[in-house]
């Protein structure tokens, strides 16, 4: 038993770790990023009444690419509208202009920690 919560621990360790280089990248293309103009290719079906993210596809050089949106801007998007994103060409990282990513941050850090506290106390119940 001492092992599964010590693995378990672990793998919650490795997802805030995760999360933690994915915000960092985020804010790294807030800062840096480049404005690009992209094109909406796909805008799925919006239910209005459920609070929930959809995703659409866009172009950009000639290349498509995904994004999460929620049900607001889902609704008012038509194939063919233009976008302004900021984008980080390394990572391949789309953001809108007001994304803020201190949630991911957040809940990154105390999954982190939660992973850390856990294989503390696997370890300290001998």
């Amino acid at each position: 038993m001492k092992l599964v919560g010590f693995l378990l621990s672990f793998i919650v360790v490795l997802i805030g770790l995760v999360g933690l280089i994915r915000s960092k990248d985020e804010i790294e293309t807030l800062r840096h990023g480049e404005k690009v103009e992209v094109t909406v290719t796909y805008v799925p079906t919006c239910l209005f009444n459920i609070n929930v993210y959809y995703h659409i596809k866009f172009e950009y050089k000639e290349k498509e690419y995904s994004k999460s949106v929620g049900t607001k801007l889902c609704g008012q998007l038509q194939v063919g509208d233009k976008l302004t994103l900021i984008y980080n060409e390394k990572k391949t990282i789309f953001l809108f202009e007001n994304e803020k990513p201190i949630w991911q941050v957040i809940s990154s850090i105390l999954l982190f920690l939660l992973g850390l506290f856990g294989i503390y106390y696997t370890n300290k119940s001998s």
